[in-house]
């Protein structure tokens, strides 16, 4: 089967529509008509899931399509989408404009500029977690820097 699964946040997934594909050669153009309803947003995120079963062989495996971006709004630059929550406690959720193949810092900082913790990574997707250590209560910025951009800064509440 294929299903095609959207997110609203880049994290978590929706499945909207499954096609049974059994016996259809994969070599050949197929296509499949599919209506979606639901709010007009203006980024979506999907993404299309096989699962290959066979239940002669025992041949089993499921995998996933690289995550591909909906705009509606044309030339939109890769840049900072959403990042929950707020309040946090030990994970801060960024998702993104775009599939980022470019290295991310995320910087946290604390309400007079103390630096608490960096993260440096590619996520290849639109989604990636900073994983904080044990912080009081209170407010705090979140500066994300993608490849060569200009730092993005967001205000968070976070804390035990």
């Amino acid at each position: 089967t294929f299903t095609l699964e959207r997110s609203l946040n880049g994290r978590v997934w929706d499945s909207l529509e499954t096609i049974p594909a059994r016996g259809i050669s994969s070599e050949e153009l197929n296509t499949y008509p599919m209506l979606m309803r639901g709010s007009l947003l203006d980024l979506y995120y999907f993404r299309i899931k096989s699962v290959n079963n066979d239940a002669k062989t025992g041949y089993k495996l499921t995998f996933y399509s690289p995550t591909f971006v909906v705009n509606r709004n044309k030339d939109v630059p890769t840049a900072v989408n959403r990042v929950f929550p707020s309040p946090f406690t030990n994970l801060i959720g960024v998702t993104f404009t775009n599939v980022v193949d470019k290295e991310v810092v995320l910087t946290l900082y604390d309400d007079i500029g103390r630096l608490v913790g960096t993260q440096t990574s590619v996520p290849n997707g639109v989604y990636q977690e900073f994983k904080v250590p044990n912080l009081a209560k209170g407010i705090y910025f979140l500066s994300v820097k993608i490849g060569e951009g200009k730092p993005e800064t967001v205000k968070l509440f976070g804390g035990e």
